[in-house]
């Protein structure tokens, strides 16, 4: 999900913190009116191509790896590509390498291709067409089918602090508050709950 590079306050120490990258990235998706069987089923009617699209820190790339783990059920071996934020509005040179190395069997999972220019996603819509499988996160709808749609809610919010923390502190966070604040964006919340910690 995100990896905050701050260190934590002096009282806890990064490893004690409940809210940490690698906690975070373990966590799974939180469903919100979307059923991770379901994509799966729609992505395979799709010809295992589509996009998982929503607003800032509503799942999608949680949803990504969820996604990528089913279809290693489906025969399929998942190729994870993400964009890191100095890589925006660039096609990384690994994307390339990897999506022209993809073919029969490969799964293309697509980690912000609407963070791309224009040229570099008809590029991997053109380059991709050798692999099996393409998912992609879009924060808009895109050329890619939509498969599902991620939002996020208060509850989704509470779910999440539940499954980190322990009972007593869950009840001391204000989620409906802390979810209104940063407008829906999950990830900005988990954030700021880690600089608290």
């Amino acid at each position: 999900m995100w990896h905050p590079d701050r260190a934590a306050s002096a009282s806890t120490r990064p490893c004690d913190n409940p809210f940490r990258a690698q906690r975070l990235d373990a966590l799974r998706y939180a469903e919100d009116g979307v059923v991770v069987d379901e994509v799966v089923e729609k992505l395979r009617q799709k010809c295992y191509r589509g996009a998982l699209v929503g607003p800032h820190g509503t799942g999608k790339t949680t949803l990504l790896r969820e996604v990528g783990d089913r279809l290693i059920g489906e025969g399929l071996s998942p190729m994870p590509l993400f964009i890191n934020s100095d890589e925006r509005g660039t096609l990384p040179r690994h994307w390339r390498s990897a999506i022209r190395m993809a073919g029969h069997g490969d799964a293309l999972l697509l980690d912000g291709y609407d963070l791309l220019p224009l040229w570099a996603r008809a590029w991997v819509l053109h380059a991709s067409r050798g692999a099996s499988a393409v998912v992609v996160t879009s924060h808009r709808r895109c050329v890619w089918k939509t498969v599902a749609k991620t939002t996020s809610s208060p509850a989704v919010l509470r779910r999440l602090v539940s499954e980190l923390t322990e009972e007593d502190d869950a009840a001391l966070i204000d989620c409906d508050a802390l979810w209104h604040k940063h407008q829906g964006n999950l990830r900005d919340a988990l954030r700021e709950l880690y600089d608290r910690h």
